[in-house]
């Protein structure tokens, strides 16, 4: 498994999946502000219609969205914008790298360590979103 850190837009990431968080009462996180505004307001029309309000853990796959470079768009619902905790923080992280195994994803650009954390700072979060994605994606085959 390899990880790298690289910035960048997020409209303009050419992954198969580009990670982003929506806050309770569908409130978009950065990098889904910045990607609904290169979308012309495509995300924030669709989750307007109830697919996505927020609540931890609850997630939507968008396919194909315009003005993306992304063929898909994950965004992961965080809970309230100013009750995140560690546990929180980790369910959050542990759900998307779930729901990526799941798709098939093999590739993605995460934002969630932009998403605020109190007392803790982006290398803690990364740590955890490297940690995480680990553990979770771990098989042992070494006796198969």
């Amino acid at each position: 498994m390899e990880f790298t850190i690289i910035g960048g837009a997020p409209d303009k990431q050419r992954v198969p999946c580009v990670v982003a968080g929506v806050f309770e009462k569908r409130k978009l996180a950065e990098t889904a502000a910045q990607l609904d505004q290169a979308s012309h307001h495509y995300i924030s029309r669709i989750i307007k219609r109830g697919d996505l309000d927020g609540r931890c853990g609850q997630t939507l796959v968008l396919h194909q969205i315009p003005g993306t470079a992304a063929e898909r768009i994950l965004l992961i619902g965080c809970g309230p914008k100013n009750e995140l905790s560690d546990n929180k923080y980790r369910e959050i992280v542990a759900k998307a790298v779930t729901t990526l195994n799941d798709a098939g994803v093999t590739e993605a650009a995460s934002y969630l360590a932009e998403i605020p954390i109190p007392d803790r700072g982006l290398d803690w979060k990364v740590r955890q979103v490297v940690e995480i994605a680990e553990s979770t994606l771990y098989r042992f085959d070494r006796l198969k």
